[in-house]
Formats: C-alpha cells, sequence, structure tokens
C-alpha cells in the first residue's frame, strides 16, 4: 500500500513527540506559577487563531491544490503579502507588550513552513513532517527549559525559536520545490480566487476547530481565572493525547483520497479508516482514563483534582476521532463548503454554552461545552456523508469511558471485553486488523504492503 509504511512511521514519530510534549507539560506545572502559564496560554490561543488566516488552508487544502496541478506561485505570493501585513499590524498591536513581539516575526517563516508540510505531504513524504513536529517539541522543550529564569518572556522566545529552527529545516527539506516558487512573482488573480474560496472557508472551519480545543483557553481567561487556563491546559492535553491517531491517519487520507476519483472506491477507503481511527482511539481513551489519577499523582500533583475534566474532555476527542477524518476527506476532495457548516455550528454552540456555563460551572462548564459540540460535529458530519447510521453505536460506546474511570487502574481490564465487541459490531473487521498487522511489519522488515 502506497504511503503505508510513512503512516506508520508518522504515527511513532507522532506517539514520540506527545512524549516531548508531555516533558514540556511538566516543566510549565511544575517551574512556573499557574498564572504565568495561564498567562502565556491565553497568547498563544490568539496567535494561533491570527495563523489560521495568514496561513489560510495551508498546508491541508493546498494539498489537493497541487495534486490537481493549480497555480500554487501565484497563492503563495498573495498569502506572503498577508504574512507581512500581520507583522507590522502585529508590531503595533504589541508595542506595550514587548515579550510578546518574538511571536509577530514568524509569520513569513510559518508560511514557508506550511508550504514545504504540503509539498512532502504530496510526496507522502508526511512521515517527515511528523518527524519535525517531534523536532520542534525537542527544540521547544531545551529553549523553554533554558530560559526558564525568564519568566513568560522565555517560553515566548523559546516557542519562537524552536519554531523558526523547524521552518528553516522544512525549507531545506523541499527545497526544490520552494525555490521554484521563488523564480518568479507571479500574481494572478483568477487562481487565487479560487484559492480563496476554497481555503477562506477551510480557515473559518479551523476557527472552529480552534475553538473546539485551543482557543477554549482564550475564553477562559476572560470567564474565568489563569489558574483555570492551566488547569485546562494540562487536562486538555492529556486527553487529546489520541488525536495522534487520527491525526496521521489523516495525512494518509488526505493525500491517497485526493488521488483516487472513483467515488465508491474512495467511500470505501474513507469507511476502512474510520473504523480503524475510532477502535484504537476510544480503546486508547479506555487506557489514559483508567490511570488518568495515577498520571496525575506522579507527573502532575499540583493538578490533582483534574481527572473528572480530562474524563469530560476524552468522550468529546472519542468523537473528533471520527468527524475530524470526514473533514479531511471533504478537504481531500475541494469540498471544505460541506464540512463549513457543521463546524461552525458546533463551535457557535461551542462559543454559546462556554458564556453561559463557565460563569457558573468554571472548568466544568467549558469542559462540557466542548465535549457536547464535539458530539454536535460528528453527528452533522456523519449525516451529511450518510455515514451516520454505521456508527451510531458510538454514542451507547463511549459511557465504557465513566465506567472505566470509576474502575481506576482495573478500567484496564475493559479492553479485553471490548476489542471482541468492537469486532463483533463490526467497527473493527478482520481486514482491517490485516491491514494494521502488514502495515506495523513495515516498521522492521521492507517487504512490500498489499494494496488497499
Amino acid at each position: 500500500m502506497k504511503g503505508g509504511r510513512e503512516t506508520a512511521y508518522t504515527m511513532v514519530f507522532s506517539v514520540l513527540s506527545k512524549v516531548a510534549t508531555y516533558f514540556l507539560l511538566l516543566i510549565f506545572a511544575n517551574l512556573f506559577l499557574k498564572e504565568v502559564y495561564g498567562r502565556v496560554a491565553f497568547v498563544m490561543s490568539i496567535f494561533n487563531l491570527i495563523l489560521i488566516f495568514v496561513l489560510m488552508g495551508v498546508p491541508y487544502i493546498l494539498v489537493p491544490w497541487i495534486i490537481n496541478k493549480k497555480d500554487s506561485r501565484s497563492v503563495f505570493y498573495f498569502l506572503m503579502l498577508i504574512s507581512f501585513v500581520c507583522v507590522v499590524l502585529g508590531i503595533i498591536f504589541s508595542w506595550n507588550h514587548k515579550w510578546v513581539m518574538p511571536l509577530v516575526f514568524l509569520f513569513p517563516f510559518v508560511l514557508i513552513r506550511g508550504f514545504s508540510m504540503a509539498f512532502l505531504n504530496v510526496k507522502y513524504k508526511y512521515h517527515f513532517v511528523s518527524f519535525m513536529e517531534l523536532v520542534y517539541a525537542f527544540l521547544s522543550l531545551v529553549f523553554i527549559y533554558s530560559l526558564r529564569n525568564f519568566d513568560k518572556s522565555g517560553i515566548v522566545f523559546g516557542y519562537t525559536i524552536a519554531l523558526f529552527l523547524q521552518s528553516v529545516i522544512l525549507f531545506f527539506l523541499a527545497r526544490k520545490d520552494i525555490l521554484f516558487l521563488f523564480k518568479k512573482i507571479t500574481f494572478n488573480l483568477i487562481p487565487i480566487k479560487n484559492y480563496i474560496s476554497k481555503a477562506f472557508l477551510n480557515s473559518l472551519s479551523y476557527v472552529s476547530f480552534a475553538f473546539l480545543d485551543r482557543v477554549d483557553s482564550f475564553i477562559l481567561g476572560f470567564l474565568s481565572t489563569f489558574e483555570n487556563v492551566a488547569n485546562y491546559n494540562v487536562a486538555g492535553p492529556i486527553a487529546n493525547v489520541i488525536i495522534l491517531i487520527p491525526f496521521s491517519l489523516g495525512m494518509f487520507l488526505l493525500t491517497k483520497s485526493s488521488e483516487v476519483k472513483d467515488n465508491v472506491n474512495s467511500r470505501s477507503l474513507l469507511s476502512r479508516i474510520l473504523r480503524i481511527s475510532f477502535s484504537f482511539s476510544f480503546l486508547a481513551a479506555i487506557g489514559i482514563i483508567s490511570l488518568a489519577k495515577l498520571i496525575i499523582l506522579v507527573f502532575f500533583p499540583k493538578y490533582v483534582g483534574i481527572e473528572p475534566f480530562i474524563l469530560i474532555l476524552l468522550i468529546g476527542v472519542v468523537f473528533y476521532s471520527l468527524y475530524h477524518l470526514i473533514y479531511v476527506y471533504l478537504l481531500s476532495k475541494l469540498r471544505p463548503e460541506k464540512a463549513f457548516f457543521p463546524i461552525g455550528i458546533a463551535a457557535l454552540l461551542n462559543i454559546i454554552l462556554d458564556i453561559l456555563l463557565v460563569p457558573k460551572f468554571g472548568l466544568y462548564g467549558i469542559c462540557f461545552a466542548t465535549m457536547i459540540s464535539h458530539l454536535v460535529a460528528f453527528t452533522i458530519l456523519s449525516v451529511k456523508v450518510r455515514m451516520i447510521k454505521r456508527f451510531s453505536l458510538v454514542y451507547l460506546l463511549v459511557l465504557f469511558l465513566p465506567l472505566a474511570y470509576k474502575m481506576g487502574v482495573y478500567g484496564l481490564l475493559l479492553i479485553i471485553l471490548l476489542i471482541p465487541l468492537l469486532i463483533i459490531l463490526k467497527l473493527l473487521q478482520k481486514q482491517d486488523l490485516v491491514l494494521i498487522s502488514n502495515i506495523t511489519k513495515t516498521l522492521f522488515k521492507f517487504n512490500k504492503v498489499k494494496e488497499i
């Protein structure tokens, strides 16, 4: 299977990058005051929100754009112009908060980073992209720890150096394609208009994704305390560790589905990827929530008591493991407009519930708002692609997560029960297991994996 080995490597590098990320989280949790960490998380959420519009669909919608041989050079120069405008505006708005300013100068470099990722993905080299996420996590760990005595300025500068170096390395890996863009300045309005019509919806959808994930910190910073922001930014990453499964599969799905023109084969591919993503994300969620109390007690003793928030967020992430891939599938077909409404509705619901629930219920309010919004996004998107019936049992299966939480470490025993149950319910099929087995073997052998 073309891309099978790369998918396996992507999964391994994603796991390692998560390990590095959690070492970084340990630094935040144990070396910085909760208020300092919460303040930086608040600023980073704003930076990430702006970055969505600077990148405008890069690298994700750019992958099928390149595969379909559309004008990427004009798009590059248009987005580069936007990035320089953001640099100027960023300098003006951050003038009285100079500790934020290093992030402002990153916009052009992050754009080149995004284009480099897209070119690598097109060539089925997304394992390089995943490896560079590991490098970024490691560099962040090194620089933030080294600059820890500079408080919030050290955290921001550490992130800035790490992201800059990652951008430089990715540029080197995709230098032939990037240098081709630099050969001449092209600014054709028609392809720019066509791209923006797709990418703007993609960006709005990613804003919605952001509100379902990182930007919740932004709302929490306004409606609650920075201590709660810190608590949320520890509980969230622990729950989100299972995202590496749909993320790794999504990298493969984006490229493969862009190439597959036959609708029947394309939907068959999507169905298989969804089964694999849900089954393994669900089992991983059972494992995490069973060990949550132990993880917090050993690694984050300052944060003992956030375990119920991890549980609530995990339920939402299980739904995300499905609808994220449906979204990627629609992107691969250059049809982001079909995904925009469901994701937008879910994000709007999330914001409304945040505003209603956070003042009264604090962290419980924002966690329940996020979980409900993930569920709504999954429901609407699965109806859109006519797969709601096939995955309707997901609504019942997630009830095993509270049971695993109550059982504590003994909740791990549920995994033994759930694997055959998933097979009986046809949410995990024999050919899925064969495919996973064959891909896994490529980590140790160089035998060719059979085509899907």
